[in-house]
């Protein structure tokens, strides 16, 4: 799920998964958030990956200068693919208030 969501954010967002601008929190403190560690190369140290605890869902907010893309666990995530140009990713639900390319990109 990290690498999906990973994948999805860097193409939205048009950055490499190891650019130093691009940061995420998740609400978990599990394998995804090693697995976003290894992705991005960043630490809990770095400022590029934090915890925001919470209950419910998986979320995952990426955030690149002043824009924000937020992916949220849905029932369908892990058994249906969305297919974008160039990569094949599980489906999230996103948030945004600006949306970039119709969807789940806003500005802070």
């Amino acid at each position: 799920m990290a690498l999906g969501a990973v994948l999805l954010a860097v193409k939205r967002l048009g950055l490499g998964p190891r650019d130093p601008n691009l940061g995420v929190s998740v609400d978990r403190c599990d394998l995804a958030t090693d697995a976003l560690m290894g992705l991005l190369g960043a630490t809990l140290g770095s400022g590029r990956v934090a915890l925001q605890p919470d209950p419910g869902p998986v979320v995952f907010r990426f955030r690149a200068g002043g824009r924000v893309l937020e992916l949220s666990e849905t029932s369908e995530t892990a058994a249906t693919v969305a297919t974008m140009p160039g990569i094949i990713a599980p489906a999230f639900a996103t948030r945004g208030l600006q949306a970039l390319e119709g969807r789940g990109v806003f500005e802070a």
